[in-house]
């Protein structure tokens, strides 16, 4: 099978550059429509109320601690009760994974993950030499 070898010419330069100016207004056309779809969204944004938050900005987070906390309890009894060691392991597993995502939510520092300030060394005052 033979390809055409397309020659550059004149006449193929003129059509090239057709395409080129048709795709490039396709382009600034689609951006015109883009940003006069953003000004009507965002016009109709503005005349939306206001979206209602609740009071406390925690309360998902404070929801889920007290969750949290439920089921440790609801696992140290099952615990207690556990006989087979299986069952012992997964119940500690279980239990030691909650209790990182309590201490995460609660906002406390996984051990190892807080280092202790050094204390600073006090500067002393800087006083100008006496004039003798």
């Amino acid at each position: 099978m033979h390809t055409a070898i397309m020659l550059f010419t004149p006449e193929t330069a003129r059509s090239a550059s057709q395409k080129g100016l048709i795709v490039r207004m396709s382009h600034s056309k689609a951006r015109q429509d883009r940003e006069a779809l953003l000004t009507r969204l965002i016009e109709q944004a503005s005349f939306q109320p206001p979206i209602k938050r609740p009071d406390d900005q925690d309360s998902y987070a404070t929801e889920q601690v007290v969750i949290v906390r439920e089921q440790l309890a609801r696992l140290h009894d099952q615990l207690r009760k556990a006989d087979d060691t299986r069952d012992t392991f997964r119940i500690a597993t279980a239990i030691c994974k909650l209790g990182d995502y309590e201490a995460d939510l609660a906002g406390r520092p996984r051990p190892g993950n807080l280092r202790p300030v050094a204390p600073r060394r006090a500067v002393a005052a800087f006083t100008p030499p006496a004039d003798s």
